[in-house]
This record gives C-alpha cells, sequence and structure tokens, in this order.
C-alpha cells in the first residue's frame, strides 16, 4: 500500500459516511448540542401553546416550532448538523450522511433535551394556581379518533404522519446535500419553513409536529390515553424517515456509479485528466506524468550535448 492509499484510508475511517468531510467536533460535543436544540424546539413549540391567551393575540404553536427550529440551527448546526429531531437523524442515517453510532446517540440526546423541556413546562405549571398538569399537557399531546381535533380516525392520521415526516426529511436531505457546514443557513430556513406550514395542516389531524421525541416527553405529563397513543406517532414518522432515506441512498449510489463508469470510459479511452471527473482521471494523470518524467530528461539533455557542439564549432573557427 503506497502512502497515498494510506492517507485514504484512514481519512475513509475518520469521515462520516457519505457527508464527504469528518466531523469538526467530538461526539459528545455534537450530542450536547442535540439537547440544547432539541429542549429549545420542544420548549418553544409546547409552552407558547399553553401560556398563549388567544383572546390577546394568537401565535399558533407550529409557527413557534418553525422559528425555534431555525434559530437552533442557525445556533447549534454547525456543531451537530442541526437535527433536533429521530426523523432527520434516521433519514439521514439512512441516505448515508451519518454513521449509526452517531444516529443513535443524537436519538438520545433528543430524548434527553425533550424531557427536560417537557419537565421545564410542568415545573412552571405546578406554580400557577387551579391549573392541572395533565390538562394543559393534554393541548399539546398527539393522537387520533377521539383525541384528534377534527376527530380523524388511525388510518388518516398515519397517512399524514408518514407523508409529512418524508417530506420533511426530504427537505433537510436536498438543503444540506454535500454534509458541508456553508449549507446549514440554508437547511434552516427550509427546514424550519416546512415544519411550520406541515405542522400547522397536522395541528388540526392529530396535533402532531412529526417529532417522536416531543410527542413523547408531552405525552408523559398529559392524561394516560396519550401514552397508549403514543406508538402511532413513533412507527408513522420513522417509517416516512426511512423512505425518503432510502431514496436519498438510491439516489446517491446511482449517481456514484454513473460517475465511476465515466471515470473508467475516460481511462480506457487515455483521455487527459480534465477528461474525467473523479479520483481514476487523477491518477491515470499522475501515472502519465511520471511515465513521461524519464523521457523529458533525456530530450534535454540531448538538447544541451547539441548545444554544447555548436558553441566549441564556433569557438575554433
Amino acid at each position: 500500500m503506497t502512502s497515498v492509499d494510506a492517507e485514504r484510508a484512514e481519512t475513509a475511517i475518520r469521515t462520516i459516511p457519505g457527508s464527504g468531510q469528518k466531523p469538526a467536533h467530538s461526539l459528545l460535543l455534537r450530542a450536547g448540542a442535540e439537547v440544547l436544540g432539541t429542549f429549545l424546539v420542544v420548549l418553544a413549540g409546547a409552552g407558547v401553546v399553553m401560556f398563549t391567551n388567544t383572546s390577546l393575540a394568537l401565535f399558533p404553536g407550529p409557527i413557534a416550532t418553525g422559528l425555534a427550529t431555525i434559530a437552533a440551527m442557525y445556533a447549534l448546526g454547525r456543531v451537530s448538523g442541526g437535527h433536533f429531531n429521530p426523523v432527520l437523524t434516521l433519514a439521514s442515517a439512512v441516505a448515508g450522511r451519518s454513521a449509526w453510532r452517531d444516529a443513535i446517540v443524537y436519538l438520545l440526546a433528543q430524548l434527553v433535551g425533550a424531557l427536560g423541556a417537557a419537565l421545564a413546562l410542568a415545573a412552571v405549571l405546578r406554580n400557577i394556581p387551579g391549573i392541572k398538569v395533565d390538562s394543559s399537557f393534554r393541548f399539546v399531546a398527539a393522537g387520533y379518533a377521539e383525541h384528534s381535533p377534527f376527530s380523524v380516525q388511525l388510518p388518516g392520521v398515519l397517512l399524514v404522519e408518514i407523508v409529512g415526516a418524508a417530506v420533511l426529511a426530504a427537505v433537510y436531505l436536498a438543503a444540506s446535500k454535500d454534509g458541508k457546514n456553508r449549507n446549514i443557513p440554508a437547511a434552516a430556513v427550509s427546514v424550519g419553513l416546512a415544519l411550520a406550514v406541515l405542522g400547522q395542516f397536522a395541528q388540526g389531524l392529530s396535533n402532531s409536529q412529526f417529532n417522536p421525541v416531543r410527542a413523547l416527553a408531552t405525552a408523559i405529563f398529559a392524561e394516560p390515553w396519550a401514552l397508549e397513543q403514543q406508538w402511532l406517532f413513533w412507527v408513522a414518522p420513522l417509517a416516512g424517515a426511512l423512505l425518503t432515506g432510502m431514496v436519498a441512498r438510491l439516489i446517491t449510489v446511482t449517481g456514484a456509479d454513473l460517475a465511476a463508469a465515466e471515470e473508467v470510459r475516460a481511462a480506457e479511452a487515455g483521455l487527459p485528466a480534465e477528461a474525467g471527473t473523479g479520483v481514476v482521471a487523477q491518477e491515470a494523470a499522475q501515472e502519465t506524468v511520471v511515465e513521461e518524467a524519464p523521457q523529458e530528461k533525456a530530450e534535454s539533455a540531448r538538447a544541451a550535448a547539441e548545444h554544447e557542439e555548436a558553441r566549441d564549432f564556433f569557438d575554433k573557427k
């Protein structure tokens, strides 16, 4: 193995699969960013619904969730990628954008952040006279059938959760397609706006924000039915994320195969490096330079010898 091959192998080990770059921060720091970002998103999305006096000012919870997501991704996205939602984490892992070990740690961090936000809201509610905690959380807990604002039955909510989560994951993967930090602002705005629109649509159907950890955290403090229906708000969104991740992975693999085939054709045709588009063409160009170097040296030496002979001839005259 040459030194170049060894360097490539080492880089491949340190690089997140599919991202094209190694993580700039440790996994612990990235997990901390996920905790803080998820805390902000859940606190804003649920807290605004609980504590907004709609008779004075109507500020929908999904809009608050979208704005909080934009703020969190702008502030912390350069550290962790700005998931704050198992839907985005699963889609990213399936698409090959992040390692599965990182995805598991991210999920645990998101659970901690969401539960921390729910605990903070519960602590505030317990200090308000005449307010019951479980009744307040009922307004932000996701549900179907008789617990749906429009009494949407299980199949309808299931379909909405799968499609909404798939669209949300697709927006994130498309906005951060090369895994580089410079795309975080675009991803923040795209995901935040998509979440606000999708959440506003789903609020009257299932009161869901397409975020399983948010659904679980609010269900823990709500009435017993919320936990009983919780399975749907994990299975359906993650199924949507899985579908989107698989499609993104297929597109990536197909594109890579086409690029590799193009490089092989360029190498077999003996085209120069600029005719190819990848590593194969570059390596072929390097080999050509190495092979031509001795010939160039020989020609230079022969030209120098002829020059010396000509100068001696004229000096003798």
